[in-house]
Order: structure tokens, then C-alpha cells, then sequence
């Protein structure tokens, strides 16, 4: 439900905004026959040049927000499926571990098919393995950073 309505959203600005060029057009195309090419003519083509820019660069900002507020294209709403590791095998292929509830299972990926390699009944688990990288936590640290004031 939220994505058709953040899409509507999207589409009806886009239809709104392309309804406002073509009703702009011909007034814009006949003071463009009757204007002599001036350095104030010039002028105003590139500021309608420049004002463009920001009114699609604007819509494509709008629809940003809308999709990431309501929730956007959400691949796995339930939380059931989940990767937990991927190794890449060749240059197209992979192996991925994936969890599925209290299973996890461990599936080759080719630009062809999937299959199953493996069906764990006791979740795998790395030991000593670090979950997040030096950079992620240096990130974190900075951006959980309070102001001093």
C-alpha cells in the first residue's frame, strides 16, 4: 500500500509538472519568434535553462523523501528470510548462507539457477569473527558523537 501511494505520488508531480511545461510552451515558443537573440535574450535562456534544472532536480528530491518516509520497496517486510554471509565463487557466481527462521540453509547462485547446497539445523556461527569493520565503527562513534557546547 505505501509504495502504489508514494509511486502515485511521484507520478501525479511528474504529470503536474509535465501538464505546467506544455501549458508554458507556446506562450514561450512565441515570445522566442518575436525576441531578437540579445546578451539579455541569451540571459534569460540560461536562467530558464538553470530554473529547469532545479524543478526536475527538486521532483527527483520530493520523490526521494516520499519513497524513503513511507517505506519505499521493503524486499523483506516479515524479517523471515535473511542473508547472512556471501562468498563470491567466480565472476558471476556465489554462495550465499541464507536464514530462514531457525534454519539456515546454504545456496549456490548462478546467473541461471539457485541451489541447494547444504540445510544446517544449528545456526553456523564464526568464532572470533568481528561484526562490524574499523571504518563502520569509526562512523558510528562519530556520528553517535555529541556536541560539546
Amino acid at each position: 500500500m505505501k509504495e502504489s501511494l508514494c509511486v502515485r505520488c511521484c507520478l501525479g508531480l511528474a504529470a503536474l509538472l509535465s501538464y505546467a511545461h506544455a501549458a508554458a510552451e507556446p506562450a514561450a515558443s512565441q515570445a522566442a519568434k518575436t525576441a531578437t537573440v540579445s546578451a539579455g535574450g541569451l540571459g534569460a535562456a540560461w536562467a530558464s535553462t538553470i530554473a529547469g534544472l532545479v524543478v526536475v532536480i527538486g521532483l527527483i528530491l520530493v520523490c526521494a523523501w516520499l519513497f524513503k518516509r513511507l517505506g519505499g520497496m521493503a524486499g523483506n517486510p516479515s524479517g523471515v528470510l535473511q542473508i547472512v554471509a556471501v562468498l563470491p565463487v567466480g565472476t558471476r557466481e556465489k554462495v550465499a548462507l541464507l536464514q530462514v527462521g531457525e534454519k539456515q540453509v546454504l545456496v549456490g547462485i548462478t546467473p541461471h539457477q539457485i541451489s541447494l547446497l547444504q540445510s544446517f539445523e544449528q545456526p553456523v556461527t564464526v568464532a572470533g569473527k568481528k561484526n562490524d569493520s574499523e571504518f563502520a565503527t569509526r562512523l558510528h562513534a562519530l556520528l553517535t558523537k555529541t556536541p560539546e557546547t
